[in-house]
């Protein structure tokens, strides 16, 4: 019977083809009626070989009035379309036998397709065959049977994933079937798990990291990480859904962070501020606050908190010991003055008074304002040049003219800050009375060459072209590199910004700011920075651009640590800057009575001890002529703060009277007491009022 049924298929296929190669040769269509006339076949078997063609999608039909006219198919043959695609393609007919298996198919079994065509699927002993989801053994394959599964086929690489869809088939004898495709998913599910374990390893980072990060949707938080809570100091979800304002010391701090934070997002995409956090029991964080939306538009904002308190004590601490170090620069007897390409840019009081002039007269003038006349200035700057050019500084004995026309001589030392820098120092004496101009000089030129020794600040020269022209030690003592690294601006951004992005953001800064800002004043941005060894620190760069295009560049670490190495080495290079100057420079207690806590060798000598050692244990008070003395001065101080040139007389340690000029800064505690005084005592001949 079966082989009756296979010969009875094979007519049938031979009639329905000569049906096709007729309609072929009759592009205008065929009607039933003429097919069976030209075939003298029944009418009957002509219909039904005609609609098993329709179905099969070989020949299409068009309904003229009562007539029906066949033409054939135009469109692309489902066989063709099987072989076009890459996914894996089997049709199987009900008896589980391969009716037909697309190319990619074969190639992925190992197998010729001559090897699959006829065979039953359960016959084949491959293993991936086998994982083909079908109806029971034995059974009549259930072309019903449709639907999408996914089976795993292991093999030597390990295996993979694969999608199987299930759809009925129907051939041209009107048969049904089952056509299987199948799609290699392995890659998506790689990707997937792997998208998976990123999420897992963004959220444990997240987690882990030293700085507060939140999540904030419609100015309520909804997730923090750990982080944020221990800046907080409560326990992990007493933040969420509480408003952005419960965590801020004041109403004030939240609506000016809040004005910041959300201004920038609007401006540039992103905010940031420095305000002041209130913990959970009640104390303050200085904290460091940047936000961004998720995206553009978004009302979701990611809020990135860093608590700054320790940084910003350090801070604190190192401007005041700066503070201390300018006034005590400003209070000396000396002249000292900066000089930039012969144009003098700063100078201090003592210099002021020289000359004088007020505080800031001299900035922008040429040398030629202030020495006696043209020939003076030449023979001045020739020795000067000559002198720093053989020996790197110089020393003049020179005549400059005061304000009121009157004249000045005057004992000039200069030193570039740096070999080769136009940038120089200049400390200038009064040497009309000869003996106390010769000791001054000598403590000019001691604090000259200790303030060029230290060279506190990294610094950088740049020429208008972009090449590097110096770099002092401070420099790659805090970066590493040397100027045989970084000849020019763009060899310092690839090293210093190795990522393409941020090093695009500091290149487009920096000349932003060289645009907006005028020449001589400060352009202040801070960066983080790739060392030579690795490290990245935050810096403050500090640069500006003198009249002949000279870019000069001073670099601050930020890094919490370097800020309070920088306290203790300001700290000692202070102590060694004022101890042998010929005034009396202490710091000592606010109290009633008064006790040094250090002294420089000038006040010991002033008062006549030994050493700070034995005045130590002296009281203050005790050291005045006049009891009342010291009480006047602690009065004026808590006052005022600052006193200024104070006449008292003191007693030295022999008894005797000196009469001396006091100038003084006053300290208080978070109480407002008064805690520390630190002045400067300088001995003069007038008698005082205390």
């Amino acid at each position: 019977m079966i082989e009756s049924g296979i010969a009875m298929k094979i007519l049938d296929q031979e009639k329905m083809e000569r049906i096709k190669a007729l309609l072929k040769t009759h592009p205008r269509g065929l009607s039933i009626t003429h097919l069976a006339s030209i075939t003298k076949l029944n009418r009957n078997l002509i219909a039904k070989y005609l609609d098993m063609l329709v179905i099969s999608g070989q020949v299409e039909i068009q309904q003229y009035g009562p007539a029906k006219v066949y033409f054939p198919s135009h469109r692309i043959p489902v066989s063709a379309m099987i072989e076009i695609t890459s996914d894996l393609v089997m049709v199987l007919d009900q008896e589980r036998r391969i009716i037909h298996v697309n190319e990619p198919f074969a190639r992925f079994l190992g197998l010729a397709r001559e090897r699959l065509v006829g065979k039953n699927i359960g016959e084949m002993g491959h293993p991936f065959l086998a994982k083909v989801p079908l109806s029971p053994a034995g059974a009549s394959l259930d072309p019903g049977d449709r639907g999408i599964v996914e089976v795993r086929y292991p093999d030597e690489d390990g295996g993979g994933t694969f999608r199987i869809k299930r759809a009925p088939a129907v051939f041209e004898d009107g048969s049904v079937g089952l056509t299987l495709i199948i799609e290699d998913i392995t890659e998506q599910r790689r990707y997937e798990e792997e998208l998976r374990k990123s999420q897992e390893l963004q959220h444990a980072i997240l987690n882990a990291s030293p700085v507060g990060i939140g999540l904030v949707s419609d100015h309520l938080l909804v997730w923090a990480n750990e982080a944020m809570y221990r800046i907080q100091g409560i326990l992990p979800g007493e933040l969420k859904g509480k408003p952005e304002s419960a965590v801020f010391a004041e109403r004030e701090e939240f609506e000016k962070a809040y004005r910041e934070l959300y201004g920038g997002i609007e401006r540039q995409g992103f905010g940031e501020v420095e305000t002041v956090l209130k913990r959970g029991d009640g104390s303050l964080r200085n904290v460091h606050i940047r936000a961004a939306p998720i995206e553009p538009g978004s009302r979701e904002i990611i809020v990135v908190v860093t608590d700054i308190t320790a940084r910003k004590k350090t801070e604190a601490e190192l401007r005041t010991t700066q503070a201390l170090q300018e006034a005590v620069l400003r209070a000396v007897p000396v002249g000292i003055g900066l000089v930039s390409g012969r144009t003098l840019q700063w100078e201090n009081d003592a210099m002021c008074r020289m000359l004088g002039i007020k505080e800031g007269d001299l900035k922008g003038q040429h040398l030629r304002s202030i020495l006696a006349d043209e020939g003076e200035y030449e023979r001045v700057t020739r020795e000067l040049d000559r002198g720093i050019e053989e020996h790197g500084s110089a020393e003049v004995e020179t005549i400059w003219r005061r304000r009121d026309g009157s004249r000045v001589e005057v004992a000039l030392r200069v030193a570039p800050i740096q070999q080769g820098s136009q940038d120089r120092i200049g400390v200038a004496s009064d040497i009309t009375d000869r003996n106390r101009a010769e000791k001054a000089l000598r403590e000019s030129e001691e604090t000259f060459r200790t303030m060029v020794s230290i060279s506190p600040l990294p610094l950088a020269l740049i020429h208008a072209d972009g090449r590097y022209l110096h770099l002092n030690p401070a420099f790659t003592r805090l970066f590493g590199y040397t100027l045989q690294d970084i000849p020019d601006g763009r060899s310092w951004f690839h090293l210093a910004f190795p990522d393409g992005d941020k090093r695009a953001v500091a290149i487009r800064l920096w000349k932003a700011d060289a645009v907006e800002y005028p020449t001589g004043e400060i352009r202040p941005r801070t960066f983080q920075v790739r060392c030579k060894d690795g490290s990245q620190k935050d810096i403050l760069f500090l640069p500006a651009s003198t009249p002949a295009g000279l870019q000069v560049v001073v670099y601050q670490d930020l890094t919490l640590e370097n800020l309070r190495g920088r306290l203790r080495d300001s700290e000692e290079r202070y102590r060694h800057l004022v101890e042998d100057l010929n005034i009396g420079i202490y710091r000592s207690t606010g109290d009633p009575g008064g006790r040094f806590i250090w002294g420089n060798t000038g006040l010991v000598s002033i008062l006549g001890y030994e050493d700070l050692a034995d005045l130590q244990w002296v009281p203050i008070r005790e050291l005045f002529i006049r009891p009342e003395g010291r009480k006047a001065l602690l009065e004026e101080l808590k006052e005022k703060r600052f006193v200024k040139n104070r006449l008292f007389s003191l007693r030295r340690k022999n008894g005797t009277p000196v009469t001396v000029s006091v100038t003084a800064l006053a300290d208080f505690d978070e109480k407002g007491a008064l805690e520390y005084i630190t002045g400067l005592v300088q001995e003069i001949s007038e008698k005082p009022a205390f």
